[in-house]
């Protein structure tokens, strides 16, 4: 921390009243006896990025203004971000409504041909009925696996991970 201060050419002093703490707590945390608040270390760090070697106490209002300004910067693509969340689990929600209404379908198809194919007499006459309904069950049963409810639990999942940012 000490080679950072003195590499920007500021004081303790002009750092502590960035952090509006007293020098000596300033002074105590750079020397490792007293921890810094986690944002008075970030406002350092950036700072310290900031302020070339010829920094005076005249340049440290105009470094604050910076430090704002990017705070500012920071807080909107923060929201752009959380915005882009908030569209992107509206689209997935809508995605998964159609995967469950054609889960619901698949099943409400698969006990329908199974009823019927029950009901059915099973005599000759009726073998090519029999077969499609073998075949129509057969395609229920892949419509059910490929909108089954794992798929549906990942993307409600996904839903509630991006309304969480």
């Amino acid at each position: 921390m000490i080679e950072l201060r003195e590499a920007t050419g500021l004081t303790q002093e002009m750092l502590a009243a960035l952090l509006k703490m007293p020098r000596s707590a300033y002074s105590m945390g750079e020397s490792g006896e007293r921890s810094f608040p986690a944002e008075g270390l970030q406002q350092l760090i950036a700072l310290c990025k900031l302020v070339p070697p010829s920094a005076n106490e005249e340049d440290l209002p105009s470094v604050l203004d910076v430090l704002a300004n990017e705070a500012a910067e920071a807080n909107d693509q923060l929201a752009f971000y959380k915005e882009g969340c908030r569209v992107k689990a509206a689209n997935k929600q809508r995605e998964l409504d159609k995967i469950i209404k054609r889960y619901e379908q698949g099943l409400r198809l698969l006990q329908l041909l199974q009823t019927y194919g029950e009901q059915l007499p099973k005599i000759e006459e009726n073998a090519h009925v029999h077969n499609w309904i073998e075949g129509a069950t057969s395609f229920a049963k892949l419509k059910l696996l490929d909108n089954g409810l794992a798929k549906q639990q990942l993307l409600a999942l996904e839903i509630r991970q991006l309304l969480t940012v």
